[in-house]
């Protein structure tokens, strides 16, 4: 309920460059760690990278993970009981999909996804474009991905050579 008090301020501001900075680098390596594992989540199949615990995994500390001594890992329940698979079947982009040219197109991804999906009725593609467009375009609630109208642009905020580094090494 306080959460939506201040959906106006949502995507209005970056962090003070020194905070990002700090957090940058304190969190850089568990950061690209934890995407590495999720991607491999996914393309494992539901490999779970987490070790289970009796309390809300709400994004805080501490978390316990498995190590590759402890493979193989067990599968997510969600993965090996609720659904068919948790390999991807379509990868949609944020930036896509708010974008004016692009956007349906990536919805219609969302789509093609979900239909023969038991328990999901989706409309015909034909009314693709106009669902994108009621959805996107003629939405009462606040277009606020512009965080550069208050302090830096986001292209102020780098990561150092040695990082982009390792991002890179980690996709190949």
């Amino acid at each position: 309920e306080l959460a939506y008090d201040y959906l106006p301020e949502v995507f209005t501001k970056r962090a003070p460059m020194d905070d990002w900075i700090k957090w940058r680098d304190y969190r850089f390596n568990d950061e690209m760690r934890l995407w590495g594992l999720h991607i491999d989540f996914f393309m494992s199949d539901g490999d779970q990278y987490w070790m289970p615990v009796d309390f809300e995994r709400n994004g805080q500390w501490p978390f316990r993970y498995y190590n590759e001594s402890d493979r193989p890992w067990p599968k997510d329940y969600h993965c090996a009981n609720d659904i068919d698979s948790c390999v991807p079947v379509a990868i949609i982009s944020y930036e896509r999909i708010r974008h004016p040219v692009h956007g349906p197109g990536e919805l219609h991804k969302i789509a093609n996804a979900l239909r023969g999906k038991h328990g999901m009725t989706v409309l015909p593609d034909d009314n693709i474009e106009c669902i994108w467009h009621d959805t996107w375009v003629s939405t009462l609630a606040p277009y606020n991905d512009n965080r550069d109208r208050n302090g830096l642009p986001r292209t102020a905020y780098n990561f150092t050579l040695e990082q982009i580094i390792k991002m890179k090494d980690k996709l190949e």
